[in-house]
């Protein structure tokens, strides 16, 4: 790698830990990763515009992607994980849906065998089999650190309340959260100790960031009481994000939909990087209740404006997201996840945007310093 490379590596990851830790970034970090779907109807038209933006999508070559390779997320594949959930796929380059529950009958739960993740061939996935075995993924992290990149571990996105569901079905899980708290409480200790493990394996290979995924709420509300919600789920959360915390890592943690009710109780758990969707919690109510206390990581809205608004729709809405919630100190980040039917023009609208809002910029001369 050449010396110049290696320089703007170790720019993105300084900056990226400035924005978290409040030191004054120079640019606002982001990330648009695009939904395969519309990889597969766009293709070489939709490759022109990532070529054309590498302060956002970085070295980009051309023909690395196989516009019609989804893997097991094809349309029709089956899969069981670790913990004896079946997934099914019903449409190409989605997130399968859980069919089989484990513990669907509470009986079960006095002869069930939690997973031991370690013993998994490499790092396990939300809903497919690992994609590179234990040995791979521990050089794969040495070499991003050698070269300058940031470090990252993961739990799989179902961390605790999703896993719970997956393995007592949904209507069973709401309700076992009223009627049976003795079982929640139980089946917490089982998800959380397999959590940990693969928590202390990552922070034994000295990552500095480690990702978690729950998706917490509704169009409009938290799915569950949120008192409810913190009596029974934020301990454990705590557990889980004070040992990276305690180690020196960052927590980054994933939620989609509203979730403003236990937003802080999270940041007060120890979530150092809290990505959340913007229309559905309100960009003010954001700005009110979470700016400069955690490093926001927006999720710019793929319901509405992203997929149905016309291009200067697009270009005023990451406007006012920007500079509604950023600061000079930092803690904001973008993330955006164009889904289908996003329109090519709209993808094009939204890269011009967050590169003119100072978003995504790698190179320090093009920066805006806010």
């Amino acid at each position: 790698m050449c010396e110049l490379c290696k320089i703007a590596l170790y720019n993105a990851t300084e900056n990226y830990l400035r924005a978290v830790e409040f030191r004054e970034p120079d640019w606002v970090p982001c990330n648009v990763s695009i939904d395969p779907i519309i990889w597969y109807r766009c293709r070489e038209e939709l490759e022109e515009i990532v070529l054309k933006h590498p302060s956002i999508f970085g070295d980009y070559k051309k023909g690395s992607i196989n516009f019609d390779e989804f893997g097991v997320r094809s349309r029709g594949k089956i899969y069981e994980d670790e913990w004896g959930c079946v997934w099914h796929h019903s449409q190409d380059g989605l997130v399968g849906q859980v069919k089989v529950h484990p513990l669907e009958d509470w009986k079960v739960l006095k002869s069930y065998e939690p997973p031991a993740p370690l013993e998994l061939k490499g790092p396990p996935q939300t809903d497919s089999p690992p994609i590179e075995t234990w040995d791979q993924t521990r050089r794969r992290l040495k070499e991003d650190r050698e070269k300058g990149r940031l470090v990252r571990g993961y739990v799989p996105h179902n961390t605790l309340f999703q896993r719970m569901y997956d393995l007592r079905g949904f209507k069973n899980f709401l309700i076992d959260t009223v009627t049976r708290p003795e079982n929640v409480a139980r089946l917490v200790d089982m998800v959380i100790d397999y959590n940990l493990k693969l928590v202390e394996w990552w922070l034994e290979n000295n990552v500095d960031i480690i990702s978690f995924g729950d998706d917490l709420g509704t169009q409009t509300r938290l799915t569950i009481n949120p008192e409810r919600f913190r009596r029974l789920f934020i301990p454990a959360y705590n557990r889980m994000f004070k040992t990276c915390r305690e180690a020196g890592a960052h927590v980054h943690f994933h939620s989609d939909g509203h979730i403003m009710e236990i937003a802080e109780d999270l940041v007060k758990a120890g979530v150092s990087i809290l990505n959340l969707q913007d229309l559905v919690n309100g960009i003010n109510n954001i700005k009110r209740k979470l700016r400069g206390k955690v490093c926001i990581d927006l999720d710019i809205d793929r319901q509405r404006i992203l997929p149905f608004g016309s291009p200067e729709d697009v270009k005023k809405h990451v406007r006012t997201a920007v500079s509604t919630l950023n600061s000079p100190d930092g803690g904001l980040m973008i993330q955006v996840y164009p889904c289908s039917p996003t329109p090519l023009k709209n993808i094009r609208a939204l890269c011009e945007a967050l590169e003119k809002m100072g978003a995504g910029i790698k190179d320090e001369e093009m920066a805006i310093k806010w």
